[in-house]
């Protein structure tokens, strides 16, 4: 099972004034929010099962997590690329690489 179904945050309500999802001026509103229990989602997948953050959202996850699916991602490019030069002599594994100015314009704008 890729997902496994969202679970109570042992994180007390009042934790959840700090987050971005809280940040609401109206006291009524703040209210409404935080009776709604934090729950998380944890999606470590192999493959696209067609899920969208959306539909996770709606189903009451407020933190998802994809454990170590970025990094079996990037560790299956390697490997696909390391086997095509071995096995087929070419380069062909390279095609579609991320130049380095897009990399480091990316981690430049997480800061």
């Amino acid at each position: 099972m890729p997902c496994r179904p969202p679970r109570k945050s042992s994180r007390p309500p009042e934790s959840l004034q700090k987050t971005p999802l809280c940040d609401v001026q109206e006291p009524s509103e703040r209210s409404r929010i935080l009776a709604v229990p934090r729950l998380n989602l944890l999606c470590s997948m192999s493959s696209n099962i067609g899920l969208r953050v959306v539909d996770v959202a709606e189903m009451g996850a407020r933190r998802i997590s994809v454990g170590s699916s970025l990094f079996r991602t990037a560790w299956t490019g390697f490997a696909r690329a390391a086997e095509l030069i071995a096995r087929e002599g070419n380069f062909t594994g390279f095609d579609h690489t991320v130049p380095f100015a897009d990399i480091n314009k990316f981690f430049s704008n997480l800061c």
